[in-house]
């Protein structure tokens, strides 16, 4: 099983929810702002909706990479 590490840009990030409103179970809000639940992460179903959430963030602040 692969493992991935995920972060977001905050100098990109424009708040516009995508991400959150694609994957509430990786993303959160606090304070205002949108927040990774767990940097790392392996399974299956975590890993395509970030992949997803990525790619709907419309100034691709979202970075993820297999690190194993």
């Amino acid at each position: 099983m692969s493992k991935y590490f995920i972060d977001i840009d905050y100098n990109k990030c424009i708040n516009c929810l995508a991400c959150y409103l694609i994957d509430k179970d990786d993303f959160d809000i606090v304070n205002n702002r949108i927040k990774i639940k767990n940097r790392f992460i392996s399974d299956d179903k975590s890993i395509n909706n970030v992949k997803k959430a990525s790619e709907a963030c419309p100034v691709n602040a979202i970075y993820y990479e297999e690190i194993s």
